[in-house]
């Protein structure tokens, strides 16, 4: 995909998007590694998911009303 197609003003909908999973890349991880270590540390796969459910919550607020404003 060519940048200039993402800079232009009919891409801004798919730059928002890219922008958000990069900020919620954290979260992602999080959630790939608790559901990965679930059987083997249920305390910290518990710990990991939670975190991660609370990331997306509180990322999906601050930065929804950044990308609408």
């Amino acid at each position: 995909m060519n940048l200039s197609v993402l800079l232009n003003l009919d891409g801004i909908f798919t730059l928002m998007i890219i922008i958000y999973f990069i900020a919620h890349l954290p979260a992602f991880i999080m959630l790939g590694i608790g559901i990965g270590i679930r059987k083997e540390k249920k305390t910290r796969s518990k710990n990991l998911i939670i975190g991660a459910l609370i990331y997306f919550i509180v990322g999906g607020g601050i930065c929804g009303s950044i990308l609408l404003t």
